[in-house]
């Protein structure tokens, strides 16, 4: 079960990576399940992640968004504290873009979610919390704050050893 569901889960990937949200949706749903039955906690965490984002990348923020409050109690069980930090960031940069938080409450929580990828050392969740920064400075129409998160952006995925193209 387990190789099937990380089968599943990859396929899954590939399908985001493709643009393809049905055929990412169905391959994260079947490995979640299968990782559910065997017990895999980090793997299922994995293919949510990959679940949410493809809805994310949708335009899906309510779903999108709800997932992520499942992941939230997962990750404070597991302790998770990356997780946690891309929890935060994907919550905030979904609450700006539709109106339930200002850009100043998305902004102070984008920052912890940097800061606690700094304290994990996760790069891709610095890079992309950056990179929402930049988004809300330009909307926000804050053109030299804009500017230096996206001078740090590009820093920070000068670093980045490996090509993730959703990153990068």
């Amino acid at each position: 079960p387990f190789v099937n569901a990380l089968t599943m889960q990859r396929f899954g990937l590939r399908g985001l990576y493709i643009n393809d949200p049905p055929f990412c949706h169905e391959m994260e749903r079947s490995s979640i399940n299968l990782f559910k039955q065997i017990g895999e906690m980090w793997e299922m965490f994995l293919a949510y992640s990959i679940e949410l984002t493809a809805y994310f990348y949708s335009s899906d923020f309510e779903k999108s968004r709800s997932i992520n409050l499942e992941l939230e109690e997962l990750a404070s069980k597991l302790n998770a504290k990356m997780y946690l930090g891309w929890i935060c960031m994907r919550i905030s940069i979904i609450d700006y873009l539709t109106g339930v938080t200002s850009a100043e409450s998305s902004i102070e929580n984008l920052k912890k979610s940097y800061s606690i990828g700094v304290e994990t050392m996760d790069l891709t969740g610095q890079i992309i919390s950056l990179g929402f920064l930049a988004k809300i400075s330009v909307y926000e129409k804050n053109p030299t704050e804009a500017s230096q998160y996206a001078v740090k952006t590009y820093n920070k995925v000068r670093d980045y050893k490996m090509t993730i193209p959703h990153v990068q």
